[in-house]
C-alpha cells in the first residue's frame, strides 16, 4: 500500500498558508493536491459590468462588440488571484522530497439550462448574465497555463483533465457534473481516480 496524501485548498480562507507543521502529521510517498481550480470561475463565470473578451497563443477569434483586453493583463490579474493556491504549492514543494501531482481544475462547461444552480457566491449577481462559453473556455486555458509553468518551475507533476472528460470542443461533458457547473461530479472524480492509477501505479 502506497502512503499517499492528498491536499485541498483550504475552507477556512483566513487561514489558507501551509505551515511546516504539516510534516509532523504527514509523512506520504506520494502527493496529489488541488490547491486553487476556481479562480477563472471567480475572474469570468458572470458577466463584467464592461464586456471583454481577449485572445491567446491558441484562440485567435474574439467578439468585436466586446472591449478587447491584451492576454498579458489577464495572465497576470490571473495569476494575482492565484496567488494563494500557487503559494501553498510552492511551500509544499519545500517542505517534501516525495513526488507532488498537482491536479487541473475541471473544464469550463458549455451551457447552463434551468436545473442549474450555480454556488452560492455567483448568485447575487446573476443579473448580469453568464459569460459566453468560448471565453471562460479561454479563461480555463490561461489559468491551466499559469498553474503548469508553475509546475515545471518547482518540479511538480501536472495532471490534466481525462481525455474522455470533454466533449468534441473540449467542453465539460455535461453527465460529469450535477447542479453545479464549476465542479465535477462522483463520475468525474472517477475518471480522475482512475487516471491517477493509470498513470503513477498506485
Amino acid at each position: 500500500m502506497v502512503n499517499i496524501a492528498v491536499f485541498f485548498d483550504p475552507v477556512e480562507r483566513k487561514n489558507k498558508v501551509l505551515r511546516p507543521e504539516i510534516t509532523d502529521f504527514f509523512q506520504p510517498q506520494q502527493i496529489f493536491c488541488t490547491f486553487g481550480g476556481s479562480e477563472h470561475n471567480v475572474f469570468g463565470l458572470l458577466e463584467a459590468p464592461k464586456l471583454f473578451d481577449f485572445v491567446t497563443d491558441i484562440h485567435n477569434d474574439y467578439d468585436q462588440r466586446r472591449q478587447f483586453v491584451p492576454y498579458q493583463l489577464i495572465e497576470k490579474t490571473l495569476e494575482r488571484a492565484m496567488r494563494g493556491a500557487l503559494t501553498n504549492l510552492s511551500r509544499l514543494r519545500e517542505f517534501y522530497s516525495c513526488p507532488i501531482t498537482q491536479i487541473c481544475t475541471p473544464p469550463a462547461f458549455s451551457s447552463i439550462d434551468d436545473t442549474t444552480v450555480l454556488p452560492t457566491v455567483f448568485q447575487g449577481r446573476l443579473q448580469l448574465g453568464i459569460t459566453p462559453a468560448p471565453i471562460r473556455q479561454k479563461l480555463h486555458y490561461v489559468h491551466t497555463r499559469i498553474t503548469r509553468f508553475h509546475c515545471e518551475r518547482l518540479g511538480v507533476n501536472f495532471l490534466p483533465p481525462p481525455e474522455t472528460a470533454t466533449d468534441s470542443q473540449g467542453y465539460l461533458r455535461r453527465e460529469l457534473w450535477t447542479k453545479d457547473p464549476t465542479h465535477g461530479n462522483r463520475e468525474y472524480g472517477k475518471l480522475v481516480l482512475n487516471q491517477i492509477m493509470e498513470i503513477y501505479d498506485v
